[in-house]
This record gives structure tokens, C-alpha cells and sequence, in this order.
């Protein structure tokens, strides 16, 4: 059976203040559909008299449903969940987002032939928050002993956006160029055990700011690359959950000479590790995230010799602060705008341990939690030698974290409607003692 569903969103941003003593104030406000932003460099305080009142913004999101069991008698099915905002400003801009799913398929003998946005299963990752997929083309199969083979023809990869973690980010300049992404994953359930192998591989053209770098190549590119191979074991039982993922990056970013290295080539020789664990009891519910990687592989004057590992799809973090303005990711990275390497606190893409503690208290249809997370950077003063280290001598003594407090009102799994609350508090112990506050307001229904 079809479902058509049209879910009406709402954000109030009460208030977002960002202090650092090397930069500035910057603070944000919504309501009734309102966001803008300013920066001071005196104001101590935030006011809404301090913001523009010509900023809104419309939004809503349709969804269209058919499951491939829904309709015996037709072969296509489909999950179409866009999320569309009008900006009524000067440009007023249209803005076309897609949630995890946006696609149509069509079922064969033997395969399902998918097209659109799609994510990779949920064996594939430790934590859920963090997302990837394909955009692109898909062939899909099952096997009579419930294992799945997904095979990922073409992918435009842009770092699987998202409304949701892109609505609050300061829009940026997007680097534009030709890349491609295919791969496959292969899925095992066994009783209650499920293991995931999934391999792919990236060239990124001359998209982004490391794909320029040959000048005998321009304009087609340096055509770097990267292969990513994960293999991962999730156990579940009764109110038990853990996995393990092992993941590694291989590949070559070429530029000219360079007598450090006395190589044209950058390799990418890098190794992660993704720890999930979650206990349910009564009304409670623990969890926790460890994301080690190895480190660049550097000599005494901080100079890279080899890349240790890069990351690709969604944000890492769960908390508003980190993830929508800090923007840290825990590796290099390839995000929307191409292969990231940043040693800055913000927008930041360098190698360090990402640790996350999660309590849940549930009651009736109220649900309550406390996050805390914690990233820490490896140090940038000492020579290392791209290993995957746990001594704290290797860390930096500075990290940066968040800790939130979330309340939830749902009426059911399937509610037609939700309400939303959350406090954050973020703290950095770098040079710059950034610290950070914000309480937004999320809410909508389906009709």
C-alpha cells in the first residue's frame, strides 16, 4: 500500500553564542520561522535587537512511500522524502534537500535496479549518527541465507548532505568538479551476529582545492584517488548492542615535486577503529562511541610525509555545537567540497580520538537524555609514524567537547507528531578558549 505523508517541520533557535578570545562573538536567533546571523567585537551581550528581521524562511517535507513487499502486483517501489526551503530574502532562494532516502526502484528475477539517494546498511557504521550513502546508481540482490550484496555502480558523492545537519550551517563556496565513487557491500546475519565487508573506491577529478595541484594536468585534474575498504561485526541479544568496524583508506594525491618526500605523490596509508556499545535496562538506556584513527605519518618539523586516514559522508558528532558551527570532523576528510585536510579548531580536519557517552531515560512518551563528547587531536609538535596510537603522550593535552541535555515528546515510533528540546554547552581547552552555548526548539507533524 502506498503512503503519502507531508511532515511540517519547525526550528525556534532561541540563542547560539560563540566566545573566543582570539576571535569574535558570533550569535543567532529564529523564531516564527526567522534566522539570521551577526558577529561583534564588542558585544558581550546577545540581544535580538542586534538582528535582521527580514529573513524568513519556509519550509516542508513530503514523503512518498511503496516498500518492495508493499504491491505484489507492480515491480516498482520508491522512498521519495525531499525536504524543500524558501528563503524569503533578496535572492529568494529555492533550496532542495533530500533526506536519507530519495529514490526509485524496480524489481527483476534476481536483482532490484535502484536509482537515487540510498544509505549504506546500518551494519556498515558503529554509530548511526553518522551517515553515508550512494547518489547515484544501485544493484541490489538477496540470497537465500538472508545475506544481501549491494553492488554501487556510480555515485556523485557529495558527502551525503542532509537538511538536517546542513539548515544551520553558514553556506559556503562549494567547489565544483567531475568525480566519481562506485563500490560494494556485502551483508551476513548470523543468528545474532551480523557482519558487513564494504569496499569502494573515489577518484576526485578536479574537484577540490588538492586536485589542482599538477599543472600538466589542469583542466581534467590530477585524477587522486582513494580506495576505502571496512569490515564490521555488530552482536545483538535481548537489550545488548555492540560492534567493532576496522576500517583503512589507500590511494594517491599527486602534485609536483616536493624534496621533503622526493616523491610527486602524497599516499594515503590509513587505519580507524569504530567501537559501539548500548545497554537498554527498564527505562534506561547507556551508550557509547570510541573513533580512533591512526596519525599523518610526519618528521620533526610537523611536514607530512604520509596521510594517515580520510573519512567520507555525514558529520561526526551528534551535538549541535560541534557539528553545525565548530564543524570538527575527526580525520581528514572528504566532504562537499572535495579531500579536506584543516589543523584548525574550526571547520577542522585532522586526526584525533572522538569519544561520545550517551544516557537515555524514558518515560511514558517523554524521553530524556545527556550526551557528552570529546574530541582529541594527536599532537602536532612531535614526529610521528601514521600508527594508530593509545598512550595520552601522543594526544595533544587540549580537546574540545560538548555536553547536552535533550527532551523529546513522541506519542509512538510511528508518531504523527514530535516535540523537541536541547541545551548544549560546548568547551574548548585550546589556545583560543572558544566556548560556546545554544537552546533550540524543534517540532512538526505529519498530515
Amino acid at each position: 500500500m502506498r503512503n503519502i505523508n507531508v511532515h511540517f517541520l519547525f526550528f525556534v533557535l532561541l540563542s547560539v553564542s560563540l566566545y573566543s578570545e582570539n576571535s569574535h562573538y558570533i550569535g543567532a536567533y529564529m523564531g516564527s520561522l526567522h534566522s539570521s546571523k551577526e558577529k561583534s567585537t564588542k558585544e558581550n551581550i546577545i540581544t535580538i535587537e542586534n538582528y535582521q528581521s527580514n529573513n524568513i524562511i519556509f519550509f516542508y517535507t513530503p514523503q512518498l512511500v511503496q516498500n518492495k513487499s508493499d504491491d505484489k502486483n507492480s515491480n516498482i517501489f520508491y522512498n521519495i522524502n525531499p525536504t524543500i526551503k524558501l528563503k524569503e530574502d533578496e535572492s529568494k532562494k529555492l533550496n532542495l534537500y533530500s533526506g536519507e532516502n530519495l529514490y526509485v526502484g524496480y524489481k527483476l528475477s534476481k536483482f532490484n535496479i535502484i536509482l537515487g539517494k540510498k544509505p549504506f546498511s546500518n551494519s556498515f557504521r558503529s554509530d548511526l549518527n553518522w551517515k553515508d550513502g550512494v547518489e547515484g546508481l544501485t544493484l541490489e540482490t538477496e540470497f537465500k541465507n538472508g545475506s544481501n550484496l549491494k553492488i554501487y555502480v556510480f555515485d556523485y558523492y557529495r558527502g551525503f548532505i542532509q537538511f538536517k545537519n546542513e539548515f544551520f550551517i553558514e553556506k559556503e563556496t562549494l567547489y565544483k568538479g567531475n568525480r566519481f565513487r562506485s563500490g560494494f557491500e556485502y551483508d551476513i546475519p548470523l543468528n545474532n551476529i551480523f557482519l558487513n565487508f564494504h569496499s569502494s573506491y573515489i577518484n576526485l577529478g578536479n574537484w577540490g582545492k588538492y586536485s589542482n595541484d599538477d599543472p600538466n594536468r589542469v583542466p581534467q585534474g590530477d585524477n587522486d584517488f582513494l580506495y576505502f575498504n571496512s569490515f564490521s561485526i555488530n552482536f545483538k541479544k535481548s537489550y545488548f548492542n555492540t560492534s567493532l568496524c576496522m576500517l583503512s583508506s589507500r590511494g594517491i594525491d599527486r602534485y609536483p615535486y616536493n624534496p621533503v618526500t622526493k616523491s610527486k605523490n602524497l599516499l594515503t596509508t590509513g587505519e580507524a577503529i569504530q567501537f559501539f556499545t548500548a545497554y537498554e535496562l527498564k527505562n534506561f538506556l547507556i551508550s557509547s562511541t570510541l573513533f580512533i584513527p591512526d596519525s599523518n605519518k610526519t618528521n620533526s618539523q610537523n611536514e607530512i610525509i604520509e596521510s594517515g586516514y580520510t573519512g567520507m559522508g555525514s558529520y561526526y558528532a551528534e551535538g549541535f555545537l560541534l557539528s553545525q558551527y565548530i564543524n570538527y570532523l575527526p580525520a581528514n576528510w572528504i566532504t562537499q567540497n572535495g579531500l579536506e585536510r584543516n589543523s584548525t579548531i574550526y571547520n577542522s580536519r585532522q586526526n584525533s580520538f572522538y569519544g561520545k557517552l550517551k544516557i537515555s531515560f524514558f518515560w511514558e512518551n517523554i524521553k530524556i537524555s545527556v550526551l557528552h563528547e570529546k574530541y582529541i587531536p594527536y599532537r602536532s609538535q612531535i614526529s610521528l609514524n601514521g600508527e594508530i596510537y593509545i598512550d595520552k603522550k601522543y594526544f595533544s593535552p587540549s580537546g574540545i567537547s560538548e555536553t547536552s541535555l535533550y527532551f523529546d515528546f513522541r506519542e509512538n515510533k510511528e508518531s504523527t507528531q514530535f516535540f523537541k528540546i536541547q541545551i548544549s554547552k560546548l568547551i574548548s581547552e585550546f589556545s583560543d578558549k572558544t566556548h560556546g552555548s545554544s537552546i533550540y526548539i524543534a517540532g512538526g507533524f505529519k498530515f
